[in-house]
């Protein structure tokens, strides 16, 4: 497996490996993930198998901001509120589809995808330098609990076909991020995690 550490300079390197097709783990400001461009079909198709989720799931995806979010997803006023309170942060918003684009299909299920701002700062940059948005999936096999050491990764996810990991080290376990669905202006809470939603 090929590893680099999550430094500036490394930007450079880790943006050749996703203009390539190629899948690797890094650290979120949760736990580790598995990136891939989200708009290369054949991409997310291997986050998918690493993975071992299934083909009817759908994979959020990271954005660099609510500018590049809102180009895939229609924002309602309620959506708009809690993206400028919690993004950058651990709250992945799930919203209709305002435009597919170049967007791989399996991110995007039943006219909603979900888009989360990451806080972490290596992938807050790489976002920005790639100008696309990234597959937003833990990086653990399906139905398993999330992995928060490079060794963890190595040890599950190498015999999958992971072949390249941004080390961050050991990552303080954190919860998962918050997910909730916003329609029209109803929100519903489908995986509480990192931060607490109320309802409407």
């Amino acid at each position: 497996m090929i590893k680099i550490k999550p430094t500036t300079m490394a930007i450079a390197e880790v943006t050749k490996w996703l203009h390539h097709g190629e899948v690797l783990a890094a650290p979120t400001e949760t736990a580790y993930g598995l990136l891939a461009l989200a708009t290369s079909a054949r991409a997310v198709k291997k986050v998918f198998k690493i993975k071992g989720r299934a083909p009817n799931q759908a994979s959020a995806i990271l954005v660099a901001d609510l500018k590049m979010a809102q180009k895939y997803g229609k924002f309602s006023p309620v959506a708009l509120r809690l993206a400028k309170k919690y993004w950058p942060g651990p709250l992945t918003l799930v919203v209709p589809v305002r435009s597919m684009g170049r967007l791989a299909r399996a991110t995007i299920k039943d006219g909603y995808i979900g888009m989360r701002v990451p806080r972490q700062k290596f992938l807050l940059k790489l976002l920005k330098k790639i100008n696309q948005p990234l597959t937003a999936t833990s990086a653990n096999i399906s139905g398993q609990k999330n992995l928060y050491s490079a060794q963890q990764v190595i040890k599950q996810l190498q015999k999958r076909g992971l072949k390249f990991l941004v080390d961050g080290g050991n990552l303080p376990p954190r919860p998962t991020s918050t997910v909730v669905q916003i329609k029209g202006n109803q929100i519903k809470v489908l995986r509480t995690g990192a931060i607490k939603i109320m309802k409407n």
